[in-house]
C-alpha cells in the first residue's frame, strides 16, 4: 500500500541522468590516466558540485543520477586497483555530495579496491571459493564458449581464477596474497548500496601492482544483489528503481536472469569496452557507459520522446568543460526493433514455425554481436536469413515436411513484415551509421523535450 486513494493518479516521477564521459579514444585521455586515484577523485568531485549547480536552475526538481563507466578511477596507468584508504576517501567524498545536493544520487561504476592478506590467512581462500560455486551456472555457461569458433579462451575466466585459488593454496608465498574487488557503489540520501562484480575479466592481468592477485566475485546476496532503489526528492513515495550490471555479467544476462521477474526503470550496463547484447537489456530504459563508446540513452520500445521520464545529459570529465552537453536523443535501436518484433510473433506460433523463427532470433543476436554492431551494421545478415527461410516456406518439400501452413498465424507474412522493417531501415540510414559509436549525440532541440509524467 502506497497511501493513494482509488481516485489519486500515480506520475512517475522525472528523472534526470548525467553520464560523465571517460572515453580512451579522447585525445587528452592519457594525461587523465596518469593521475593518482586521489587526483581522479578530486576532479570527479569538482566536477559534480559543477555540474549539479547547473541542475539546480536547469532541472530543479527532478531526481539527478550521475554516473561514469567501469574503472573510471584508477591510480595511474596500468594500476587499476586502489588501496582501502583511497576508498575510504572516495566513499566519504561521495556521500558528502548527496548530503549537499538533496536531489542528487550517484552510481558510481565502478572502484577496484585491493586488500592484503598474508601466508597465515588461508582461510579467505576458501572463501573465495566459495563465492565462485555461487555461481556455478555462470561457469556452465562460460565451458560452453569453448564449442563455438567466435570464443577463445580468454573467455575462460572463472577457471582461471579457480585454477590460481587451487595453486596458491598449495604453496602460500611468505609474503601473502592479495584479494581484488570491482565495486559500483550507490550513494543517495547520505546512505551507501553497493553490487560487486561477479564475473571476472582479465582482473588481474596487465596491471604491474596485481601479478599475484586473486579476484574475489561478488558473495551472498548483500554483495549480488543488482537491484537498487532511489527515492525522488519530491515524490519520495514513487520509488526510482535501477538495476546494475558490470561488464561480462552482461555478457552472462546476470540482472535479467536473477531479478527474479523485477524489471527496474533504468538498466545500467558499466563496461570497460564490452559488446552491448540487446536481448540481455532488463529495464524499460538501458544506457551503456563504456570506455570506447560513447554513453547513450536506449530506448527498449517506440515512444513519444515527450512523454518519458528521463532526460540524458553527458559532460566530459577529460576535458576541462563543467557545462552539459544535452539533453540528448535516446537511441532505438534497429536490432531491438526486429527483437520486440520477433518476441511479439514467436509466442503466437507453435510447432516447426516457433523453432524458424527462434533460430532466425539466436542467429541474429549472435551475428550482431559477433560484429559489435549495435543499431543498422547487421541487417544484411538479417535480410539474408529471412530471405533464406521466406524461400524454404515456398518450398513443397518443406512443407510437407514440418507442416509449415497449418492452423495459426501467418508465417510468410510475418517474415514479410521483418523484411519491411530492414527496408525501411535501408532507406532511412543509407550509409549504415552506427548510432551507439558516433562521437557526439545529438540534441533533442534547443530546449529539449517538454516530458510530461508517465500514468
Amino acid at each position: 500500500m502506497d497511501g493513494s486513494t482509488p481516485d489519486e493518479e500515480v506520475f512517475m516521477p522525472e528523472v534526470v541522468i548525467v553520464a560523465l564521459d571517460i572515453n580512451k579514444n579522447d585525445d587528452d585521455f592519457l594525461e587523465f590516466d596518469q593521475l593518482t586515484a586521489i587526483e581522479k577523485i578530486e576532479l570527479i568531485e569538482k566536477r559534480i558540485k559543477a555540474i549539479c549547480e547547473e541542475l539546480e536552475t536547469k532541472e530543479p526538481s527532478a531526481a539527478w543520477i550521475l554516473t561514469w563507466r567501469e574503472y573510471g578511477i584508477t591510480d595511474g596507468i596500468d594500476k587499476r586497483a586502489v588501496s582501502s584508504e583511497v576508498k575510504a576517501i572516495f566513499k566519504e567524498k561521495m556521500i558528502n555530495l548527496t548530503k549537499q545536493y538533496p536531489n542528487l544520487s550517484i552510481v558510481a561504476g565502478t572502484i577496484s579496491t585491493k586488500k592484503h592478506f598474508n601466508s597465515e590467512q588461508e582461510k579467505k581462500l576458501d572463501a573465495i571459493k566459495e563465492f565462485y560455486a555461487e555461481h556455478g551456472w555462470m561457469k556452465e555457461q562460460e565451458s560452453k564458449f569453448k564449442e563455438s569458433k567466435f570464443k577463445s579462451d580468454k573467455q575462460q575466466q572463472i577457471r582461471k581464477e579457480k585454477k590460481k585459488i587451487k595453486e596458491l593454496k598449495t604453496s602460500i608465498p611468505k609474503e601473502g596474497f592479495d584479494v581484488v574487488r570491482n565495486t559500483c557503489y550507490l550513494f543517495s540520501e547520505g546512505t551507501i548500496w553497493r553490487h560487486d562484480k561477479t564475473a571476472p575479466m582479465e582482473e588481474t592481468e596487465g596491471n604491474i601492482d596485481l601479478q599475484k592477485a586473486i579476484f574475489q566475485p561478488g558473495g551472498s546476496v548483500r554483495n549480488i544483489n543488482s537491484l537498487c532503489a532511489v527515492r525522488h526528492p519530491v515524490q519520495k513515495r514513487t520509488p526510482i528503481n535501477l538495476g546494475i550490471e558490470i561488464c561480462r555479467e552482461h555478457e552472462f544476462a546476470f540482472l535479467k536472469k536473477t531479478s527474479q521477474g523485477s524489471k527496474p526503470l533504468i538498466h545500467f550496463i558499466m563496461s570497460d569496452t564490452t559488446n552491448l547484447n540487446l536481448d540481455h537489456i532488463h529495464g524499460e530504459y538501458a544506457i551503456q557507459l563504456d570506455s570506447t563508446y560513447k554513453p547513450r540513452l536506449i530506448l527498449t520500445k517506440d515512444e513519444d520522446l515527450s512523454a518519458i521520464p528521463i532526460r540524458f545529459y553527458q559532460n566530459n570529465l577529460i576535458k576541462n568543460e563543467n557545462t552539459l552537453q544535452g539533453p540528448l536523443q535516446p537511441v532505438y535501436p534497429f536490432e531491438k526493433r526486429v527483437l520486440n518484433k520477433l518476441d511479439s510473433i514467436i509466442p503466437l506460433l507453435g510447432g516447426d514455425k516457433r523453432k524458424i523463427l527462434e533460430h532466425i532470433k539466436n542467429k541474429f543476436i549472435r551475428s550482431s554481436n559477433e560484429m559489435g554492431c549495435y543499431s543498422v551494421g547487421s541487417y544484411d545478415c538479417l535480410e539474408d536469413l529471412l530471405n533464406r527461410y521466406r524461400a524454404h516456406l515456398k518450398n513443397d518439400y518443406v512443407i510437407s515436411k514440418f507442416s509449415l501452413f497449418r492452423e495459426g498465424p501467418d508465417l510468410e507474412k510475418m517474415v514479410d513484415s521483418l523484411l519491411d522493417l530492414v527496408q525501411t531501415e535501408r532507406t532511412n540510414n543509407p550509409k549504415n551509421k552506427d548510432y551507439l559509436a558516433v562521437t557526439d549525440a545529438s540534441p533533442l532541440s534547443e530546449e529539449g523535450p517538454t516530458l510530461r509524467p508517465l500514468r
